[in-house]
């Protein structure tokens, strides 16, 4: 997983889209939203081969986290028209993605650090430190960059 200074940068942007949007500044909400999606990208895409040595439960949960993330930034998208919408949708997602951050950041502290064949230790139990169903409930279904953008 990435390293807690990367969830730091992504949701310092997060918190920028929030500030435009609590503004109603649409080109700030605009270039805010479009850095932050890049980002995020940019994030997941780094994640990629993390995720891959982790158990295939909990990379599917992570992968889940995180396409329900950018699911949520597309519907910010679509609310710009809207500005108490867009405002409420801008501070879901920085309370969203604080919590995705936080699941991942564990999920690398159970797992350790690589060994020599890029095998992570085994976990502690990470179920106990954050009930998948809760952190499901709590994040909105977001989608992937394939769709377009």
């Amino acid at each position: 997983m990435a390293s807690s200074l990367a969830h730091e940068a992504i949701l310092t942007q997060a918190r920028r889209l929030e500030a435009a949007a609590s503004d109603g500044d649409r080109d700030r909400v605009v270039s805010a939203l479009r850095r932050l999606i890049d980002a995020l990208i940019d994030h997941i895409e780094a994640e990629h081969d993390a995720i891959d040595r982790v158990p295939a439960d909990t990379a599917r949960k992570v992968v889940s986290g995180q396409q329900r993330l950018m699911n949520e930034l597309r519907e910010v998208e679509t609310e710009l028209s809207d500005r108490r919408r867009c405002d409420v949708l801008a501070q879901q997602f920085t309370a969203e993605l604080g919590l995705q951050a936080g699941y991942e950041r564990r999920i690398a502290a159970s797992f350790g650090p690589p060994r020599g064949r890029g095998d992570f230790e085994e976990p502690i139990d990470i179920e106990s430190a954050n009930d998948a169903e809760v952190l499901r409930q709590a994040l909105l279904s977001l989608s992937s960059r394939s769709d377009g953008s």
